[in-house]
């Protein structure tokens, strides 16, 4: 994934209806409390001044569609506040790079993830052909989800290999599958 012309990302000021906003939809439902908070905050700044960071869209070429990878909740406030602009961070890159880098970045700030967020978006990259292969633990990092949860829903969904399960080192130099509760649940 490479980050505009030459590395670079540009910026610039977006029609919010330039925005595909729905196919790398991330989260299972968008949190009104949250576009309300943001709009009232919107309104509370002059028109010529936009209160938060730049969102992040990404395009494969200047006449691809722009797709949303981060500020969905922002961009709904500025259309609730009958905005028809936003600050966007532009990235060359694909759909897909979308997806995982909005993944990556809402795993790291703004609005948590519900449970029902972190088990849609497992299961999305479970179902990718590439991302399906990467290691429960590489999934789990992305998402801030547990490798137990992974490996669960990895299991449940029928698509688990012998590649995905955690293994330990033994005293004797030999890897061992970790038993359900010796994973351990913490967040990376």
């Amino acid at each position: 994934m490479s980050n505009g012309l030459n590395g670079h990302v540009i910026q610039r000021e977006v029609e919010l209806d330039e925005i595909d906003w729905e196919q790398t939809k991330i989260r299972q439902a968008d949190d009104a409390e949250v576009i309300k908070e943001y709009t009232d905050l919107i309104h509370s700044h002059p028109s010529t001044q936009y209160p938060f960071p730049p969102g992040d869209a990404f395009q494969e070429d200047d006449l691809s569609p722009l797709y949303i990878a981060d500020g969905r909740h922002r961009g709904l406030a500025c259309k609730r506040a009958m905005r028809t602009t936003m600050p966007f961070n532009i990235h060359r890159g694909t759909k897909r790079d979308a997806i995982l880098f909005g993944i990556a970045a809402n795993h790291h700030h703004g609005l948590k993830f519900t449970t029902a967020d972190k088990e849609a978006i497992v299961k999305r990259l479970l179902n990718d052909p590439e991302w399906g292969k990467r290691s429960a633990e590489w999934i789990a990092q992305i998402v801030g989800a547990s490798t137990y949860l992974v490996i669960k829903i990895k299991e449940s969904s029928g698509l688990c290999g012998k590649d995905l399960k955690p293994k330990v080192k033994g005293k004797d130099g030999k890897d061992y599958p970790v038993k359900h509760k010796q994973v351990k649940k913490k967040r990376i």
